[in-house]
């Protein structure tokens, strides 16, 4: 697992309260968001398809000439 450190600034304004990351950690925190989405579309899609058969990735490059 990854480990990110964040360095977060707390702002209040008008009463709300926000929390600012330099750009590269933001991009970071959504890139990983975006990692753990997949990952749940992925596992919704095999649950989905139950007790299909399966094909193996190594037929697939072959069907398709990958290396």
């Amino acid at each position: 697992m990854t480990t990110l450190e964040l360095h977060p600034q707390n702002l209040s304004i008008a009463g709300e309260n926000f929390v600012l990351l330099p750009r590269k950690e933001f991009e970071r925190v959504r890139e990983m968001m975006d990692d753990v989405e997949d990952l749940i579309a992925l596992e919704e899609a095999k649950a989905s398809e139950g007790n299909a058969p399966r094909i193996p990735w190594e037929k697939i490059k072959e069907e398709f000439g990958l290396e």
